[in-house]
Protein backbone atom coordinates (compact mmCIF):
# COMPACT_ATOMS: atom_id res chain seq x y z
CA UNK A 1 0.00 0.00 0.00
CA UNK A 2 1.12 3.52 -0.97
CA UNK A 3 1.53 6.15 2.25
CA UNK A 4 0.43 9.79 1.63
CA UNK A 5 3.59 11.29 1.80
CA UNK A 6 3.76 12.75 5.52
CA UNK A 7 2.73 8.83 6.35
CA UNK A 8 5.53 7.94 4.70
CA UNK A 9 8.16 10.74 6.20
CA UNK A 10 7.17 9.29 10.03
CA UNK A 11 8.12 5.85 9.05
CA UNK A 12 11.24 6.79 7.84
CA UNK A 13 11.75 8.78 11.01
CA UNK A 14 10.12 5.47 12.96
CA UNK A 15 12.70 2.98 11.21
CA UNK A 16 15.92 5.23 12.15
CA UNK A 17 14.94 3.81 15.58
CA UNK A 18 13.06 7.40 16.73
CA UNK A 19 10.36 6.23 19.14
CA UNK A 20 9.95 9.89 20.71
CA UNK A 21 8.67 13.08 19.49
CA UNK A 22 8.16 16.65 20.91
CA UNK A 23 5.58 18.32 19.08
CA UNK A 24 5.67 22.19 18.05
CA UNK A 25 2.40 22.08 16.81
CA UNK A 26 1.47 24.93 13.71
CA UNK A 27 -0.85 24.78 10.38
CA UNK A 28 2.54 23.53 8.27
CA UNK A 29 3.32 20.73 10.03
CA UNK A 30 0.00 19.81 10.86
CA UNK A 31 -0.27 16.57 8.72
CA UNK A 32 2.97 14.71 10.57
CA UNK A 33 1.26 15.82 14.34
CA UNK A 34 -2.59 13.96 13.07
CA UNK A 35 0.08 10.97 11.83
CA UNK A 36 1.67 10.67 15.01
CA UNK A 37 -1.07 11.01 17.20
CA UNK A 38 -2.94 8.23 15.64
CA UNK A 39 -0.16 6.13 16.40
CA UNK A 40 -1.29 5.32 20.11
CA UNK A 41 0.87 4.25 22.35
CA UNK A 42 3.79 2.87 19.51
CA UNK A 43 5.28 6.44 20.63
CA UNK A 44 6.23 8.17 23.14
CA UNK A 45 4.55 11.85 22.47
CA UNK A 46 5.21 15.25 24.17
CA UNK A 47 4.04 19.19 23.45
CA UNK A 48 5.68 22.37 23.98
CA UNK A 49 4.77 25.80 22.30
CA UNK A 50 8.40 26.79 22.45
CA UNK A 51 10.83 25.58 19.81
CA UNK A 52 14.15 26.48 21.73
CA UNK A 53 13.21 24.54 24.98
CA UNK A 54 11.68 21.72 22.76
CA UNK A 55 14.84 21.06 21.34
CA UNK A 56 16.75 20.62 24.58
CA UNK A 57 14.04 18.71 26.26
CA UNK A 58 14.61 16.28 23.71
CA UNK A 59 18.58 15.83 24.27
CA UNK A 60 17.42 15.23 27.96
CA UNK A 61 15.41 12.35 26.51
CA UNK A 62 18.41 11.33 24.51
CA UNK A 63 20.51 11.52 27.83
CA UNK A 64 18.32 9.65 29.71
CA UNK A 65 17.60 6.98 27.12
CA UNK A 66 20.45 7.01 25.08
CA UNK A 67 17.90 6.82 22.16
CA UNK A 68 17.49 9.55 19.04
CA UNK A 69 14.24 11.75 19.56
CA UNK A 70 12.60 14.13 17.13
CA UNK A 71 11.56 17.33 17.60
CA UNK A 72 8.39 18.31 15.13
CA UNK A 73 8.30 21.96 14.61
CA UNK A 74 6.39 24.31 12.13
CA UNK A 75 7.97 26.42 9.25
CA UNK A 76 9.56 29.64 9.33
CA UNK A 77 11.50 31.24 12.17
CA UNK A 78 10.19 28.13 14.30
CA UNK A 79 12.78 25.94 12.35
CA UNK A 80 15.63 28.64 13.68
CA UNK A 81 14.46 28.09 17.54
CA UNK A 82 16.36 24.70 17.11
CA UNK A 83 20.06 25.84 16.11
CA UNK A 84 21.04 25.60 19.88
CA UNK A 85 19.68 22.84 20.78
CA UNK A 86 21.47 21.17 17.48
CA UNK A 87 24.90 22.98 18.10
CA UNK A 88 24.34 21.44 21.40
CA UNK A 89 23.54 17.79 20.22
CA UNK A 90 26.80 17.99 17.58
CA UNK A 91 28.70 19.28 20.38
CA UNK A 92 27.72 16.09 22.56
CA UNK A 93 27.78 13.48 19.40
CA UNK A 94 23.56 13.35 20.17
CA UNK A 95 21.29 11.99 17.92
CA UNK A 96 18.85 14.60 17.82
CA UNK A 97 16.48 14.08 14.64
CA UNK A 98 14.91 17.90 13.47
CA UNK A 99 11.73 16.84 11.57
CA UNK A 100 11.41 20.44 10.00
CA UNK A 101 7.96 21.14 8.34
CA UNK A 102 8.27 23.61 4.55
CA UNK A 103 6.33 24.71 2.22
CA UNK A 104 6.72 23.52 -0.93
CA UNK A 105 9.96 25.18 -2.69
CA UNK A 106 8.09 27.40 -5.33
CA UNK A 107 7.56 29.70 -2.17
CA UNK A 108 11.81 29.60 -1.44
CA UNK A 109 13.16 33.51 -1.93
CA UNK A 110 9.56 35.09 -2.39
CA UNK A 111 9.24 36.64 0.99
CA UNK A 112 5.65 34.78 1.44
CA UNK A 113 5.04 34.56 4.90
CA UNK A 114 6.58 31.22 6.87
CA UNK A 115 8.44 31.11 4.22
CA UNK A 116 12.21 30.95 5.23
CA UNK A 117 15.50 28.62 3.92
CA UNK A 118 15.35 26.10 6.11
CA UNK A 119 17.45 23.74 3.97
CA UNK A 120 20.82 23.51 5.51
CA UNK A 121 20.12 25.98 7.75
CA UNK A 122 22.09 24.46 10.63
CA UNK A 123 24.91 23.62 8.35
CA UNK A 124 27.58 21.91 9.49
CA UNK A 125 25.94 21.44 13.03
CA UNK A 126 24.21 17.93 11.76
CA UNK A 127 25.64 15.11 9.89
CA UNK A 128 23.59 15.29 7.12
CA UNK A 129 20.25 17.55 5.67
CA UNK A 130 17.41 15.47 3.72
CA UNK A 131 14.87 18.15 1.66
CA UNK A 132 12.11 16.13 0.99
CA UNK A 133 8.89 17.27 -1.04
CA UNK A 134 7.90 13.50 -3.02
CA UNK A 135 11.01 11.26 -2.28
CA UNK A 136 10.84 10.01 1.64
CA UNK A 137 15.00 9.84 2.54
CA UNK A 138 16.29 6.69 4.06
CA UNK A 139 18.61 7.41 6.80
CA UNK A 140 17.62 3.56 8.53
CA UNK A 141 21.23 3.50 8.68
CA UNK A 142 22.28 6.81 10.79
CA UNK A 143 24.96 6.14 13.42
CA UNK A 144 22.99 8.03 16.05
CA UNK A 145 26.38 9.18 16.58
CA UNK A 146 25.32 13.23 15.27
CA UNK A 147 22.22 15.19 14.69
CA UNK A 148 20.40 15.08 11.45
CA UNK A 149 17.97 17.26 9.38
CA UNK A 150 14.63 16.07 8.07
CA UNK A 151 13.32 19.26 6.18
CA UNK A 152 9.49 18.29 4.63
CA UNK A 153 7.96 19.82 2.08
CA UNK A 154 3.94 19.78 2.71
CA UNK A 155 0.64 22.16 1.83
CA UNK A 156 -1.43 22.59 4.69
CA UNK A 157 -3.97 20.23 5.14
CA UNK A 158 -6.96 19.93 2.82
CA UNK A 159 -10.54 19.38 3.91
CA UNK A 160 -11.27 15.65 5.10
CA UNK A 161 -7.26 15.04 4.85
CA UNK A 162 -6.82 14.42 8.61
CA UNK A 163 -9.32 11.09 8.07
CA UNK A 164 -6.91 9.47 5.65
CA UNK A 165 -4.01 10.54 7.54
CA UNK A 166 -5.13 8.56 10.49
CA UNK A 167 -5.94 5.50 8.15
CA UNK A 168 -2.61 5.57 7.13
CA UNK A 169 -0.82 5.72 10.39
CA UNK A 170 -2.87 2.32 11.15
CA UNK A 171 -0.25 0.42 8.75
CA UNK A 172 3.05 2.25 10.24
CA UNK A 173 5.57 0.14 12.09
CA UNK A 174 8.12 1.37 14.75
CA UNK A 175 11.76 -0.21 14.62
CA UNK A 176 13.68 -1.34 17.31
CA UNK A 177 16.93 -0.65 17.73
CA UNK A 178 19.11 -1.01 20.76
CA UNK A 179 21.45 1.52 22.18
CA UNK A 180 25.11 0.46 20.97
CA UNK A 181 27.64 -0.97 23.51
CA UNK A 182 30.52 1.10 24.48
CA UNK A 183 33.93 -0.56 24.21
CA UNK A 184 36.92 1.44 24.41
CA UNK A 185 39.75 1.60 22.08
CA UNK A 186 42.45 0.47 24.99
CA UNK A 187 45.21 -0.89 22.89
CA UNK A 188 46.16 2.60 21.77
CA UNK A 189 46.05 4.05 25.31
CA UNK A 190 48.10 1.01 27.00
CA UNK A 191 50.67 0.71 23.99
CA UNK A 192 50.86 4.26 23.47
CA UNK A 193 52.63 4.62 27.05
CA UNK A 194 56.55 3.54 28.27
CA UNK A 195 55.94 2.26 31.54
CA UNK A 196 57.53 5.30 33.40
CA UNK A 197 55.24 7.64 32.47
CA UNK A 198 53.90 9.94 35.04
CA UNK A 199 50.25 9.73 33.88
CA UNK A 200 46.98 11.10 34.89
CA UNK A 201 43.36 10.75 33.99
CA UNK A 202 40.56 13.31 33.60
CA UNK A 203 36.88 12.54 32.99
CA UNK A 204 34.32 14.64 31.83
CA UNK A 205 30.68 14.13 31.26
CA UNK A 206 29.38 10.36 30.35
CA UNK A 207 26.41 8.91 29.32
CA UNK A 208 24.74 5.73 31.12
CA UNK A 209 25.83 3.37 28.55
CA UNK A 210 29.73 4.54 28.87
CA UNK A 211 30.23 4.29 32.23
CA UNK A 212 30.85 0.96 32.56
CA UNK A 213 33.61 0.97 29.77
CA UNK A 214 34.99 3.89 30.72
CA UNK A 215 35.68 2.42 34.36
CA UNK A 216 37.95 -0.43 32.82
CA UNK A 217 39.78 2.38 30.86
CA UNK A 218 40.77 4.16 33.93
CA UNK A 219 41.16 1.18 36.34
CA UNK A 220 43.45 -0.17 33.15
CA UNK A 221 45.38 3.38 32.73
CA UNK A 222 46.50 3.25 36.40
CA UNK A 223 47.31 6.83 37.47
CA UNK A 224 45.73 9.50 39.42
CA UNK A 225 41.76 10.13 38.34
CA UNK A 226 40.30 13.59 38.27
CA UNK A 227 36.93 12.23 37.58
CA UNK A 228 34.01 15.11 37.56
CA UNK A 229 30.83 14.52 38.82
CA UNK A 230 28.92 14.16 35.64
CA UNK A 231 31.48 10.80 34.96
CA UNK A 232 29.61 8.77 37.12
CA UNK A 233 32.73 7.25 38.47
CA UNK A 234 33.52 8.63 41.48
CA UNK A 235 31.82 6.73 43.49
CA UNK A 236 32.76 3.53 42.20
CA UNK A 237 34.65 1.45 44.74
CA UNK A 238 37.45 -0.07 42.39
CA UNK A 239 38.43 3.33 41.64
CA UNK A 240 38.73 4.98 45.12
CA UNK A 241 42.38 4.06 45.53
CA UNK A 242 43.35 6.56 42.30
CA UNK A 243 40.61 9.20 42.68
CA UNK A 244 42.06 12.48 43.39
CA UNK A 245 38.86 14.07 45.18
CA UNK A 246 39.98 17.19 45.27
CA UNK A 247 40.34 17.61 41.36
CA UNK A 248 42.07 20.25 39.91
CA UNK A 249 43.19 21.20 42.64
CA UNK A 250 45.72 18.64 43.41
CA UNK A 251 45.86 17.83 39.20
CA UNK A 252 47.98 20.85 38.51
CA UNK A 253 50.42 20.23 40.79
CA UNK A 254 51.44 16.58 39.71
CA UNK A 255 54.50 16.28 36.99
CA UNK A 256 51.61 14.82 34.56
CA UNK A 257 53.55 14.25 31.31
CA UNK A 258 50.67 11.94 29.89
CA UNK A 259 47.29 12.63 29.91
CA UNK A 260 43.83 10.88 29.33
CA UNK A 261 40.88 12.49 28.83
CA UNK A 262 37.84 10.12 28.73
CA UNK A 263 34.34 11.40 27.92
CA UNK A 264 32.81 15.11 27.39
CA UNK A 265 35.04 18.17 27.60
CA UNK A 266 35.79 19.07 31.47
CA UNK A 267 35.29 21.90 32.98
CA UNK A 268 37.83 22.40 35.09
CA UNK A 269 40.43 25.70 34.90
CA UNK A 270 43.15 22.76 34.66
CA UNK A 271 41.86 21.81 31.62
CA UNK A 272 42.00 25.31 29.79
CA UNK A 273 45.57 25.77 31.24
CA UNK A 274 46.78 22.91 28.87
CA UNK A 275 46.33 24.70 26.05
CA UNK A 276 49.88 26.19 27.06
CA UNK A 277 51.30 22.88 28.76
CA UNK A 278 52.94 21.48 26.05
CA UNK A 279 55.07 19.31 28.07
CA UNK A 280 52.20 17.07 29.23
CA UNK A 281 50.89 15.13 25.91
CA UNK A 282 47.28 14.70 26.14
CA UNK A 283 45.31 11.69 24.78
CA UNK A 284 41.33 11.42 24.12
CA UNK A 285 38.06 9.40 24.17
CA UNK A 286 35.48 11.01 23.50
CA UNK A 287 32.18 10.20 22.14
CA UNK A 288 31.74 12.89 19.71
CA UNK A 289 35.88 12.79 18.20
CA UNK A 290 36.69 16.71 19.54
CA UNK A 291 39.71 17.35 21.25
CA UNK A 292 38.43 19.78 23.15
CA UNK A 293 41.97 21.72 23.06
CA UNK A 294 43.36 23.66 20.17
CA UNK A 295 46.82 22.13 20.44
CA UNK A 296 47.18 19.39 18.23
CA UNK A 297 46.87 15.68 19.52
CA UNK A 298 45.40 12.61 19.23
CA UNK A 299 41.77 11.93 19.55
CA UNK A 300 40.11 8.06 19.26
CA UNK A 301 36.49 7.91 19.16
CA UNK A 302 34.58 5.54 21.24
CA UNK A 303 34.05 2.62 18.71
CA UNK A 304 30.81 -0.21 19.30
CA UNK A 305 31.47 -3.73 19.22
CA UNK A 306 32.53 -6.65 21.66
CA UNK A 307 36.01 -7.60 23.27
CA UNK A 308 37.79 -8.03 26.35
CA UNK A 309 40.64 -5.64 27.99
CA UNK A 310 44.03 -6.98 28.56
CA UNK A 311 44.61 -4.20 31.40
CA UNK A 312 48.38 -3.44 32.62
CA UNK A 313 49.93 -2.94 35.92
CA UNK A 314 52.56 -0.62 34.48
CA UNK A 315 51.81 2.47 36.96
CA UNK A 316 54.60 4.02 38.78
CA UNK A 317 53.07 5.63 41.91
CA UNK A 318 53.86 9.19 41.98
CA UNK A 319 55.30 9.80 45.32
CA UNK A 320 52.39 10.77 47.91
CA UNK A 321 50.43 12.82 45.39
CA UNK A 322 47.85 10.96 46.82
CA UNK A 323 48.57 11.22 50.09
CA UNK A 324 48.88 15.04 49.86
CA UNK A 325 45.00 15.14 47.80
CA UNK A 326 43.37 12.88 50.91
CA UNK A 327 45.09 15.78 53.43
CA UNK A 328 44.08 18.84 51.31
CA UNK A 329 40.57 17.25 51.07
CA UNK A 330 40.67 17.01 54.79
CA UNK A 331 41.29 21.22 54.85
CA UNK A 332 38.36 21.57 52.51
CA UNK A 333 35.51 19.93 55.36
CA UNK A 334 37.07 22.50 57.83
CA UNK A 335 37.20 25.59 55.42
CA UNK A 336 33.59 24.69 54.48
CA UNK A 337 32.68 24.85 58.17
CA UNK A 338 34.71 27.98 58.82
CA UNK A 339 32.50 29.45 56.03
CA UNK A 340 28.94 27.80 56.47
CA UNK A 341 26.64 30.48 54.14
CA UNK A 342 29.25 30.47 51.42
CA UNK A 343 28.24 29.31 47.99
CA UNK A 344 30.74 26.51 47.99
CA UNK A 345 29.60 25.53 51.19
CA UNK A 346 25.47 25.39 50.31
CA UNK A 347 26.89 23.07 47.33
CA UNK A 348 27.99 20.76 50.06
CA UNK A 349 24.95 20.90 52.10
CA UNK A 350 23.02 20.44 48.85
CA UNK A 351 24.87 17.64 48.02
CA UNK A 352 23.69 15.81 51.60
CA UNK A 353 20.11 17.26 51.80
CA UNK A 354 19.65 15.52 48.23
CA UNK A 355 18.15 11.99 48.60
CA UNK A 356 21.14 9.52 48.11
CA UNK A 357 20.97 8.31 44.56
CA UNK A 358 18.87 11.04 43.40
CA UNK A 359 19.31 12.43 39.22
CA UNK A 360 21.36 15.50 39.38
CA UNK A 361 21.56 18.06 37.02
CA UNK A 362 23.79 20.92 37.19
CA UNK A 363 24.18 24.00 35.07
CA UNK A 364 27.10 25.50 33.58
CA UNK A 365 29.51 28.44 34.49
CA UNK A 366 29.44 28.32 38.16
CA UNK A 367 27.63 25.46 39.45
CA UNK A 368 29.21 22.82 37.88
CA UNK A 369 32.64 23.67 38.69
CA UNK A 370 31.61 24.13 42.71
CA UNK A 371 29.27 20.49 42.58
CA UNK A 372 32.36 19.04 41.19
CA UNK A 373 34.87 20.60 43.73
CA UNK A 374 32.23 20.51 47.37
CA UNK A 375 29.37 17.69 46.59
CA UNK A 376 30.34 14.68 49.06
CA UNK A 377 31.05 11.84 48.12
CA UNK A 378 29.57 8.32 47.96
CA UNK A 379 25.97 10.02 47.99
CA UNK A 380 25.56 8.07 44.51
CA UNK A 381 23.79 10.81 43.21
CA UNK A 382 23.46 10.20 39.15
CA UNK A 383 24.76 14.06 37.54
CA UNK A 384 23.97 14.99 34.42
CA UNK A 385 25.27 18.44 32.85
CA UNK A 386 25.46 19.94 29.33
CA UNK A 387 29.14 20.14 28.13
CA UNK A 388 28.86 20.42 24.66
CA UNK A 389 28.64 23.99 23.41
CA UNK A 390 29.25 25.09 27.23
CA UNK A 391 26.42 27.31 27.07
CA UNK A 392 23.67 28.32 29.81
CA UNK A 393 20.20 28.11 27.39
CA UNK A 394 17.68 25.42 27.73
CA UNK A 395 19.80 23.81 30.78
CA UNK A 396 16.37 23.62 32.41
CA UNK A 397 14.46 21.81 29.61
CA UNK A 398 17.19 19.29 29.00
CA UNK A 399 16.92 18.85 32.96
CA UNK A 400 13.41 18.20 32.65
CA UNK A 401 13.94 15.93 30.19
CA UNK A 402 16.20 13.25 31.92
CA UNK A 403 14.17 13.92 35.13
CA UNK A 404 11.11 12.94 32.62
CA UNK A 405 10.54 9.26 34.81
CA UNK A 406 12.74 9.74 37.62
CA UNK A 407 10.95 9.96 41.12
CA UNK A 408 13.73 12.01 42.54
CA UNK A 409 15.57 14.76 40.55
CA UNK A 410 16.86 18.43 40.95
CA UNK A 411 18.33 20.56 39.04
CA UNK A 412 21.20 23.38 40.60
CA UNK A 413 21.60 26.13 38.56
CA UNK A 414 22.40 29.95 38.69
CA UNK A 415 20.47 32.32 38.49
CA UNK A 416 21.02 33.54 34.70
CA UNK A 417 20.92 30.35 33.47
CA UNK A 418 17.47 29.60 35.31
CA UNK A 419 16.23 33.62 33.30
CA UNK A 420 17.07 32.05 30.35
CA UNK A 421 15.07 29.37 30.57
CA UNK A 422 11.54 29.78 32.00
CA UNK A 423 9.36 28.46 29.57
CA UNK A 424 10.80 24.79 30.79
CA UNK A 425 8.23 24.09 33.54
CA UNK A 426 5.32 23.83 30.56
CA UNK A 427 6.59 20.47 30.15
CA UNK A 428 5.82 19.16 34.18
CA UNK A 429 2.02 18.01 33.54
CA UNK A 430 3.29 15.69 31.19
CA UNK A 431 5.95 13.91 32.93
CA UNK A 432 5.56 10.75 35.62
CA UNK A 433 4.78 11.06 38.91
CA UNK A 434 8.06 12.11 41.27
CA UNK A 435 9.58 15.28 42.65
CA UNK A 436 11.62 17.46 40.53
CA UNK A 437 13.06 20.76 41.99
CA UNK A 438 14.90 23.78 40.55
CA UNK A 439 18.09 25.05 43.42
CA UNK A 440 18.81 28.15 41.68
CA UNK A 441 22.11 29.75 43.25
CA UNK A 442 21.08 33.50 43.84
CA UNK A 443 23.69 35.61 43.64
CA UNK A 444 22.46 38.53 41.58
CA UNK A 445 24.04 37.96 38.30
CA UNK A 446 26.94 36.45 36.45
CA UNK A 447 29.77 35.79 39.23
CA UNK A 448 31.60 33.33 37.30
CA UNK A 449 33.30 36.66 35.68
CA UNK A 450 34.41 37.75 39.08
CA UNK A 451 36.54 34.35 39.26
CA UNK A 452 38.13 34.54 36.10
CA UNK A 453 41.69 35.72 36.30
CA UNK A 454 42.08 37.24 33.15
CA UNK A 455 38.88 40.00 34.46
CA UNK A 456 40.43 40.55 38.02
CA UNK A 457 41.07 44.23 37.25
CA UNK A 458 37.80 45.63 35.64
CA UNK A 459 36.59 48.87 37.36
CA UNK A 460 33.01 49.17 38.56
CA UNK A 461 31.22 49.84 35.17
CA UNK A 462 32.96 47.39 33.41
CA UNK A 463 32.23 44.52 36.24
CA UNK A 464 28.06 45.71 35.85
CA UNK A 465 28.05 45.02 31.81
CA UNK A 466 29.92 41.60 32.26
CA UNK A 467 27.63 39.99 35.17
CA UNK A 468 24.13 41.92 34.38
CA UNK A 469 23.50 42.47 38.53
CA UNK A 470 19.46 42.49 39.20
CA UNK A 471 17.56 41.87 42.20
CA UNK A 472 14.56 39.42 40.43
CA UNK A 473 12.84 37.13 42.50
CA UNK A 474 11.06 34.06 41.15
CA UNK A 475 8.45 33.12 43.58
CA UNK A 476 6.28 34.74 40.17
CA UNK A 477 7.62 32.42 37.69
CA UNK A 478 7.20 29.28 40.50
CA UNK A 479 3.54 30.44 40.53
CA UNK A 480 3.00 30.66 37.42
CA UNK A 481 3.76 27.07 36.91
CA UNK A 482 2.16 26.28 40.34
CA UNK A 483 5.22 24.89 42.35
CA UNK A 484 6.33 25.77 45.51
CA UNK A 485 9.08 28.61 46.22
CA UNK A 486 10.76 29.46 49.39
CA UNK A 487 14.08 31.29 49.33
CA UNK A 488 16.50 32.40 51.83
CA UNK A 489 20.32 31.58 53.17
CA UNK A 490 21.34 28.07 54.14
CA UNK A 491 18.53 27.57 56.66
CA UNK A 492 16.00 26.64 54.52
CA UNK A 493 17.78 23.68 53.29
CA UNK A 494 16.66 22.05 56.96
CA UNK A 495 12.76 23.28 55.67
CA UNK A 496 12.64 21.84 52.81
CA UNK A 497 10.45 18.36 53.40
CA UNK A 498 7.52 20.57 53.66
CA UNK A 499 7.45 21.83 49.72
CA UNK A 500 5.30 20.12 47.43
CA UNK A 501 6.77 17.80 44.63
CA UNK A 502 7.74 20.73 42.19
CA UNK A 503 9.53 23.34 43.94
CA UNK A 504 11.87 26.33 43.25
CA UNK A 505 14.54 27.14 46.06
CA UNK A 506 16.32 30.10 45.61
CA UNK A 507 19.73 30.19 47.61
CA UNK A 508 21.51 33.39 48.59
CA UNK A 509 24.93 32.52 49.58
CA UNK A 510 26.43 35.20 51.56
CA UNK A 511 29.48 37.14 49.37
CA UNK A 512 31.64 38.08 51.91
CA UNK A 513 31.82 34.40 53.34
CA UNK A 514 31.83 33.16 49.45
CA UNK A 515 35.25 35.71 49.38
CA UNK A 516 36.68 34.26 52.23
CA UNK A 517 36.24 30.40 51.53
CA UNK A 518 38.33 31.05 48.52
CA UNK A 519 40.98 33.12 49.62
CA UNK A 520 41.71 30.19 52.64
CA UNK A 521 40.85 27.51 50.03
CA UNK A 522 43.57 29.12 47.97
CA UNK A 523 45.95 29.65 51.08
CA UNK A 524 45.13 25.46 51.64
CA UNK A 525 46.31 24.43 48.67
CA UNK A 526 49.27 26.03 48.56
CA UNK A 527 50.13 24.99 52.19
CA UNK A 528 49.51 21.22 51.27
CA UNK A 529 51.02 21.55 47.75
CA UNK A 530 54.28 23.51 48.84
Amino acid sequence: MSLPFPAAVIQAVLNAGVGEFVICAGARNSALVVVLAALGDKVRLWQHFDERAAGFFAIGRIRATGKPVAVVTTSGTAVAELLPAVIEAHYQGLPLVALTADRPKCYRGSGAPQAIEQAGLFGNYVVECFDADSLVPDFSNWSWDAPIHLNVCLEELAVGSPTAMREAAGDLNPMTRDSPRIIFPEDFIYDALPASAHKAVIVGELLPSEIEGAALLVAGFAAPIFAEAASGLRDLPELSSLMLRCGEGSLRHLPVTQLLRVGGVPSSRYWRDLEDRMNTVVMHCSRSGFPGLARAQDVVEFWTGQGNFDLEEDFIPLGNFLARDAALYARLGVILTQFPNSEPALFRRLSQVIPQGATVFTGNSLAVREWNLCAEYGRGHRVHVLRGANGIDGNLSAFLGIAADKEEAWCVTGDLTALYDLSAPWMLPQLSAGRRRFVVIQNGGGKIFSRLPSLKGLNERERTLMENPHNISLRGWAEMWSMDHVTGGGEILDELSALADHAVIELHPDSEQTEAFWQAWAEAEKEVWS
